[in-house]
C-alpha cells in the first residue's frame, strides 16, 4: 500500500449480481463508510481508485458499489483486495485513540521501565481490543483498557503497561 495511505477494509466477497462488494471494515465504526466518496483498492502491487456509488451497511459488513464495477464477474475479482484512503481523508480520532498502523511495532515497557516486548498486532476482541506482544520467551494478549495500557508515545514509539501478576508472562499451556 502507498505510504501516505491507510487501510479501512477488506472485500471478502460479493452481493447480489450488480456489482456490490462485501466489506469487513478495519475499524468498529461503520460510520466512515457512510460518508465515503472514493476508495483505492489494491490487488498485490496495483492500486486502482474508484469513485463509491453506494455504501449500506448488513449483517456487521459494509456493502460497497463501486462507479466502474457493474457485474458480479467484475465484483468477483476483487474479493480478497484491500481498500484504502489518503491520509488527510481518514477520520479525525479521539484523543485517546490511535491507528492500528502506528501502534504496530511499538516497544511495549512497563511503567517501571522494563521491556516487555514489541507490539506485533492488535487483535479484535467482543469488549474491547487486545494487544499482541512478542516477547522473548513468547506471545502474550494484552487487553487494550486503560487500566493496563497506561501511556502510548507514538514519538518515542513506546507503548506504557502496567506490570500486573501473571499478566505478562506466555502461556506455555497453548
Amino acid at each position: 500500500m502507498t505510504e501516505n495511505r491507510i487501510r479501512i477494509g477488506r472485500v471478502v466477497g460479493t452481493q447480489g449480481r450488480c456489482g456490490e462488494l462485501r466489506v469487513i471494515p478495519d475499524a468498529k465504526d461503520w460510520g466512515r463508510f457512510k460518508t465515503l466518496k472514493r476508495v483505492w483498492v489494491q490487488n498485490g502491487h496495483e492500486e486502482t481508485c474508484y469513485d463509491v456509488r453506494n455504501t449500506r451497511k448488513q449483517r456487521g459488513a459494509i456493502i460497497l458499489w463501486l462507479v466502474g464495477v457493474d457485474d458480479l464477474g467484475q465484483a468477483k475479482e476483487m474479493v480478497g483486495t484491500t481498500l484504502s484512503l489518503p491520509m488527510d481523508e481518514a477520520v479525525a480520532l479521539d484523543e485517546d485513540e490511535n491507528f492500528v498502523h502506528d501502534l504496530v511495532g511499538l516497544e511495549v515497557q512497563t511503567t517501571g521501565g522494563r521491556t516487555v516486548g514489541r507490539l506485533k498486532a492488535v487483535v479484535e476482541g467482543s469488549a474491547h481490543d487486545f494487544y499482541e506482544v512478542e516477547t522473548p520467551e513468547g506471545e502474550i494478549l494484552l487487553p487494550a483498557v486503560k487500566a493496563i495500557v497506561v501511556q502510548v508515545d507514538l514519538e518515542a514509539r513506546v507503548l506504557y503497561v502496567e506490570e500486573l501478576p501473571g499478566l505478562l508472562v506466555p502461556d506455555k499451556r497453548v
